[in-house]
């Protein structure tokens, strides 16, 4: 591939990665119970792609790019509205680790489905063998993207 094709692929590619940003942006789940801006759902899409696992509150910061005192209010607040939880080990009481609560678990769910299903409507439209090779990008995509460890 010449350094063209990989421009426009490069091109095609963030342009697919902020459709799909915009789609997590608007999706139709009620937040109306959650005090939630673009930084706290950045928050609990980190926090939730550890999955059962846990994350510092020093990773999460790096991972965001944010000040630790602007972190420190904003996990407050999600703590608050019971969407994470604070955890501390007595082997290192000086690191606070955050993980989803069971309805930041939930919530999190809905926000996935509402999006898959936004995505799903609109590849529903699609012919077969472009579905198929929408599919095998997506995986290859996945598999190059993936952290390690995951």
């Amino acid at each position: 591939m010449d350094i063209q094709n990989c421009e426009q692929t490069a091109s095609d590619f963030c342009f697919l990665l902020l459709k799909i940003y915009d789609i997590f942006l608007e999706h139709p789940v009620d937040t109306g119970k959650y005090r939630m801006d673009s930084n706290a759902f950045r928050a609990l899409c980190c926090i939730s792609r550890c999955g059962a696992s846990q994350i510092s509150l020093t990773e999460l910061t790096d991972r965001m790019h944010i000040a630790k005192q602007q972190l420190t209010r904003l996990v407050n607040d999600l703590e608050e509205a019971g969407l994470v939880e604070r955890r501390r080990y007595a082997n290192n009481r000086r690191v606070v680790y955050l993980a989803l609560s069971e309805n930041g678990r939930e919530y999190m769910d809905m926000v996935k489905q509402s999006v898959q299903s936004s995505i799903t409507k609109g590849m529903a439209r699609e012919e077969p063998e472009k579905l198929e090779l929408l599919a095998r990008a997506a995986a290859m995509i996945r598999e190059a993207l993936q952290d390690k460890g995951e």
